[in-house]
């Protein structure tokens, strides 16, 4: 893999190569016969089969989960020579809008199990646009750098995601925007065309 990035890439593109984890138990599994040079592990923390069978929405045991990840990942490293860092991707309404009015989460304490944080605020976007907003306002509160997610797939559209994107630009410590578009190749080409 690594022969990869030096052989098609000019020296200063910086690439990294991210292995789709899959859930906890496909890293348990899997995660011992992976092939040095993953330079990031991508762990999808939402409650859906195909992602976290065993998701929590309590943050302290979702956190030993996170751990357990990292455990994995730590041996990964030393059986492989490699440094690979861990990417969690949450979804703010599996996490802290089911639990708002109980306890919300800490996005500070989320970041000290991972390397790399996404969270997924756009589920309202379109429908609901502040709530989406607030979502962002909360993490941002609480959170270092981290990922916000906005999306133009499915029932999502370039402009509810330039919106968000705009109305949370300025908040502490959105590091980046990963916008998802699914299969909408004629909507990515349209996004992109706006942010030119």
């Amino acid at each position: 893999m690594q022969g990869y990035k030096i052989n098609y890439f000019a020296p200063r593109v910086n690439v990294q190569i991210v292995k789709l984890t899959g859930n906890l138990q496909n890293i348990a599994t899997n995660s011992g016969s992976w092939p040095a040079g993953y330079d990031v592990w991508r762990y999808i923390y939402e409650n859906e089969p195909q992602y976290e069978p065993q998701f929590k929405v309590d943050q302290t045991q979702a956190m030993q989960l996170w751990d357990k990840a990292r455990q994995y990942l730590a041996a990964y490293n030393t059986r492989t020579g490699s440094h690979a860092k861990l990417w969690v991707v949450t979804s703010w309404p599996e996490t802290s809008d089911a639990q708002i009015e109980l306890t919300p989460w800490n996005w500070a304490t989320a970041q000290q199990h991972t390397d790399l944080l996404t969270v997924e605020v756009q589920r309202w976007q379109e429908t609901d646009a502040p709530r989406s907003i607030a979502a962002a306002q909360h993490v941002a509160e609480s959170a270092g750098l981290w990922i916000a997610q906005a999306s133009i797939a499915g029932q999502h559209t370039v402009s509810g995601a330039l919106n968000l994107i705009n109305s949370t630009s300025g908040f502490p410590g959105i590091k980046a925007y990963l916008v998802f578009y699914g299969n909408n190749y004629d909507g990515l080409q349209a996004f992109l065309q706006q942010i030119r």
